[in-house]
């Protein structure tokens, strides 16, 4: 579970890191003044917090596996209807989607690994998960950066942000979101669980 956690992770960056990599472009081309850019940058950090106020719930709701799937699949459609473009107003609205649809993978893997690893092993599997996140902007740099030494600007929308796709497949096949799941036993209560059950039953 923790490496399909890794695998999904390690590719959702491509979806939103990829701005900066094409602000040349949107200038040169476009004529997008500073603003405008600014403006793209901090719509993408308000849809991201917008979501996460609400992706958590709805991770315990719908599931990792759900939540993931429709996030990545969102992002990678905004991500190519970003690149065919011209009007920062559109572009901006469509960049907070995007950011609200990047903000379904952290609460979801989180709330997955709370149900795979006791306490005693959750910091190890965060670990892990922020490793893959740190790999997830490294990658993301040398994507862009080849796709866009080859091709237009707009590709960089378009290609990098293909992996996430397949990382969510990846994930899909191998990730459950509960050891139930697969019919094993969920984790045993944790102290502060079962001292509020011995409380109730008083």
């Amino acid at each position: 579970m923790l490496f399909a956690v890794m695998v999904c992770y390690l590719f959702f960056y491509t979806g939103r890191q990829n701005l900066g990599f094409a602000v040349k472009g949107l200038q040169s081309e476009l004529d997008y003044s500073a603003t405008a850019i600014a403006w793209l940058q901090a719509a993408m950090l308000i849809g991201y917090g917008v979501g996460q106020a609400f992706n958590g719930n709805l991770a315990d709701i719908y599931g990792a596996r759900r939540m993931v799937t429709v996030g990545a699949s969102a992002s990678f459609v905004l991500n190519w209807a970003f690149s065919f473009v011209s009007v920062p107003t559109l572009a901006i609205a469509l960049w907070f989607t995007n950011g609200v649809a990047q903000s379904t993978g952290s609460p979801a893997l989180r709330r997955m690994l709370v149900d795979w690893f006791p306490q005693a092993e959750r910091g190890k599997a965060n670990g892990f998960h922020l490793l893959a996140a740190g790999f997830s902007s490294s990658l993301t740099f040398a994507l862009c950066i080849g796709v866009g030494a080859i091709l237009d600007w707009r590709w960089i929308f378009r290609l990098p942000v293909t992996t996430i796709l397949i990382g969510t497949a990846v994930f899909l096949w191998l990730g459950r979101n509960r050891p139930e799941d697969l019919d094993f036993p969920p984790l045993p209560p944790e102290e502060s669980e079962e001292g509020t059950a011995a409380g109730n039953e008083s």
